[in-house]
């Protein structure tokens, strides 16, 4: 049941091209699979693909903020709220679990569109996943940026789309990983080096829409 916030006007879910009432569980799951296989690339898994839509963290934000708005209603004045993996971090390699989303999360407007918002919501991590998964995009990141090295055309541009979305889980995860452990050097200094690294890679058009 909806919250007595979207009394005036019922949340709307922006979900890739799809504008999807959120009440409706079987359209905004249908909506996540169409944009997932949208931004999925070759050779590069969901799990290390910052756009990919995880479908149960998602559910549990939606459900979430049905229940308890807030002040969320007010910042969307009637306009969809734009759905997306990184800035939510509902994606499938953000540093969550659905039990993250078990409370409405604090919700912070990065841009206004005519039509949508896009937010930032502030939730818990899960810091044992953070590490795990911080090594991993590094490694695979630097991976990368030999593979970028060594190809040239059209391959080599698939890789620097890959180095880029790389680069944006380690980011994300050393972010998580430094707020578990504000006083990490050593954490400190890999999200510098995860920061550093996404900035000097090149980013193709369109790679993080």
């Amino acid at each position: 049941m909806s919250g007595s916030g979207w009394a005036q006007a019922p949340l709307t879910l922006q979900i890739g091209r799809a504008m999807v009432p959120a009440t409706d569980t079987a359209g905004i799951e249908g909506a996540i699979a169409a944009a997932n296989a949208r931004v999925r690339l070759p050779g590069l898994a969901d799990h290390f693909n910052p756009l990919i839509i995880d479908p149960g963290k998602a559910q549990a934000l939606v459900a979430a903020l049905l229940l308890a708005p807030g002040d969320l209603p007010a910042k969307l004045a009637g306009r969809a709220l734009d759905l997306e993996a990184l800035h939510l971090r509902i994606g499938v390699s953000s540093p969550t679990t659905v039990a993250s989303f078990a409370a409405a999360p604090y919700i912070q407007v990065t841009i206004e569109h005519p039509l949508s918002v896009s937010v930032r919501a502030v939730v818990p991590v899960d810091c044992a996943a953070a590490r795990t998964r911080v090594a991993e995009a590094r490694r695979l990141t630097e991976a990368s940026q030999a593979e970028v090295k060594a190809l040239r055309g059209a391959p080599q541009t698939e890789a620097k789309h890959r180095r880029f979305l790389l680069s944006h889980v380690w980011l994300d995860n050393a972010d998580a990983v430094l707020t578990c452990a504000p006083d990490d050097k050593a954490a400190a200094a890999d999200r510098v080096a995860a920061e550093r690294t996404m900035n000097a890679a090149i980013v193709p058009t369109g790679s993080m829409e």
